[in-house]
C-alpha cells in the first residue's frame, strides 16, 4: 500500500522545499529565480492572513503544495 501523507505547510516546512522548488521553475519552466527569489515568493505566501497549505508527501518523497 502506498504512503500518502498530507501535513500543514509550516514555516519550516517552506525552508526544506525551496531548493526543490528552486530546480523545478529553473528546470521544468525555463525560469531564472534565485535562492532568494523563492524566499521572497514563500515570504509572501506565508504571511497571508487566509492562507491554508498543505504539503503532499508520497513514501516520504515531497510531491507538492496543496
Amino acid at each position: 500500500m502506498v504512503k500518502v501523507e498530507f501535513s500543514k505547510l509550516t514555516k519550516r516546512k517552506f525552508q526544506k522545499i525551496e531548493p526543490l522548488y528552486l530546480n523545478y521553475f529553473n528546470k521544468e519552466e525555463n525560469a531564472s529565480w534565485t535562492l532568494e527569489t523563492v524566499k521572497r515568493k514563500f515570504k509572501q505566501l506565508f504571511l497571508r492572513k487566509d492562507l491554508i497549505a498543505y504539503e503532499l508527501v508520497v513514501e516520504k518523497n515531497f510531491i507538492g503544495l496543496l
